[in-house]
């Protein structure tokens, strides 16, 4: 199958550097403002550099496109996909408005075209292995899920506060643990946020009372490491990751005096410096290696799709809803607030 890219950045290149290791796919064409940051990508790993982004769409080679584009250009580029009868891998967030969402996802429909939406943290291995211990009980009834992703500001934003063209934090950063926690545990029945678009702190209600919050944000100081983080305590042990430290996770069982370090092994040893915060390509050729099999083979996205991603987007509105109101509130008044 041939890929067409959009967007030669940070994600752009990772996506480029797993699409060189499968050897049913050919990167054919990569598109960007910058022909300079095209061209970069087609000399690393192939394909045909160009600053027209039309040429995805019209081509008839093409089988597919990735858009790997700032988040407010998602919903114009998606449309364009459907419109051309071309499946469609777009990064998270779907989009910066549920408006956007809807379009996209009514429009990819109407094509009948394959659309999903790549958030990477549903193939992380060490968040794997949290739901892993989760669904199978292994350490008993959950109490607390305390996660964290925090991140100096971001190179490629030049107004790091621009929040009509990325979203801030919230929808950069905090959305990966939003949408990690419905998949994990479903959509919440309360949420209490925090803070504001670049650095948030939340907490969830569930049923069954778990205490589950999360934490977002830019912090003001080019120093400080990218981290993304959790910690979820059990009836029966604890289970611990964090991508400053090696090993990354950690499980302590009760009655167990050593703790335990889960091997991972890697579908890709490799690493690679794309220019971002991540060094490590594994989860994004997991995820991309999903999307292509499922396009292969004709089947539904079932690990994530456009609507999972709608869902992170709504309760992300959720947040922001509590936020204006300074108060904790109910899914319900939520949807009224959105609504609204």
């Amino acid at each position: 199958m041939k890929v067409g890219l959009l967007g030669a950045g940070f994600m752009g290149h990772m996506h480029a550097f797993c699409y060189a290791r499968m050897p049913d796919v050919q990167l054919a064409l990569i598109s960007d403002v910058s022909l300079e940051s095209a061209i970069d990508i087609a000399t690393h790993y192939g394909g045909r550099a160009t600053t027209d982004s039309t040429e995805p769409f019209i081509s008839p080679d093409i089988d597919f496109v990735d858009i790997c584009l700032p988040s407010y250009l998602h919903r114009e580029y998606v449309v364009k996909a459907a419109d051309a009868g071309k499946h469609v891998l777009c990064e998270k967030p779907i989009a910066l408005s549920m408006e956007d969402a809807n379009v996209m996802i009514k429009a990819t429909k109407a094509a009948g075209v394959k659309f999903m939406v790549a958030h990477v943290v549903r193939f992380w291995p060490e968040y794997l292995q949290l739901k892993h211990i989760y669904d199978r009980k292994t350490l008993g009834k959950l109490q607390t899920l305390t996660m964290t992703r925090l991140s100096s500001y971001p190179m490629w934003a030049k107004n790091p506060r621009d929040y009509q063209h990325h979203g801030g934090a919230m929808l950069d950063l905090h959305i990966h643990d939003v949408d990690f926690l419905l998949f994990m545990l479903g959509k919440p029945r309360s949420v209490f946020a925090q803070g504001n678009w670049d650095h948030i702190i939340s907490t969830f209600g569930y049923s069954g009372s778990p205490v589950v919050t999360a934490e977002g944000g830019f912090l003001p100081t080019a120093s400080f490491p990218f981290q993304m983080a959790f910690r979820a305590t059990f009836a029966n042990g604890v289970i611990e990751y964090n991508s400053c430290r090696s090993p990354t996770l950690c499980i302590y069982r009760q009655g167990v005096r050593n703790p335990e370090y889960p091997e991972l092994k890697p579908e890709l040893e490799i690493k690679t410096d794309a220019g971002g915060n991540i060094d490590t390509p594994w989860p994004y050729y997991s995820e991309i290696r999903y999307f292509v099999d499922c396009l292969r083979d004709d089947k539904e996205f079932k690990v994530c799709n456009g609507e999972t991603a709608r869902e992170s987007l709504e309760v992300i509105s959720y947040e922001k809803c509590s936020l204006e109101e300074k108060d904790k509130i109910g899914i319900e008044r939520a949807q009224e607030c959105t609504e609204g």
